[in-house]
């Protein structure tokens, strides 16, 4: 007999009977919708828009996004700049399981990619070329970090907690890092790595850890996930 454990399994469908979950999205209502799980997502066709996408937990959590941008900090120096911001773009299914928007930026060509997944879903961004140097912005490549904003609509501040620094190739530390728990959902640990150009990961390439806050500022709730420049350099 062979016993399978794994959260999310399985889920109770809308009329308490429980079914084996999916991580299919199909399109309903002009949405990308997950539904044969124990939780709901949608996500709209457009990335520049607000609530691009809404989750909708097992027990009422509820949040929304849409990813905005993509910038430079230098730490020592405390220079931000923008090297990229959300544009238009059309977003579609991915086999079957994940929505994708190509070229979703203007200023760098990236990709924002969706996954949805049996205990909740992923947000990436995927790079298709390397940044401009901060160095081009005033900048030190060795303490400026590669961040990519993600503001939240509608969504209640988490429960924040610090967590060990992370540790990068060398062992350098990435700076620090927060677990954010909404409800009976959290944020894990974040990962940063080269992909091959048909998706993959480039084989023996180290994950760098990816370290997040998440910040009020004037009113707006913003996730802000960061990774040294260098690092992000040599992948």
């Amino acid at each position: 007999m062979v016993h399978q454990l794994e959260t999310g399994l399985n889920y109770r469908d809308a009329h308490g009977k429980w079914q084996i979950a999916s991580t299919t999205v199909e399109i309903i209502d002009s949405l990308a919708v997950g539904t044969r799980t124990g939780h709901r997502v949608t996500w709209k066709a457009n990335p520049n828009q607000s609530k691009v996408f809404e989750f909708m937990g097992a027990n009422g959590e509820y949040l929304s996004g849409s990813v905005v941008g993509i910038a430079y900090h230098d730490r020592n120096s405390d220079l931000t700049a923008i090297l990229a911001e959300t544009r238009d773009a059309a977003g579609f299914v991915e086999d079957g399981v994940s929505v994708s928007y190509v070229s979703a930026f203007d200023g760098l060509e990236a990709d924002i990619r969706y996954s949805q997944m049996k205990a909740g879903f992923e947000q990436d961004v995927i790079l298709r070329e390397k940044p401009l140097p901060p160095e081009i912005y005033g900048m030190n490549g060795d303490s400026t970090f590669l961040e990519v904003w993600t503001e939240f609509f509608d969504t209640p501040d988490p429960h924040i907690s610090e967590i060990p620094k992370n540790l990068g190739r060398g062992g350098e530390a990435s700076g620090k890092d927060f677990l954010l728990k909404f409800g009976g959902y959290s944020m894990p640990l974040g990962k940063a790595f080269g992909i091959e150009p048909n998706g993959d990961p480039v084989s023996g390439d180290i994950a760098h850890p990816v370290s997040k806050q998440w910040l009020v500022i004037e009113g707006r709730r913003f996730l802000v996930e960061s990774v040294p420049y260098r690092q992000v350099h040599s992948s």
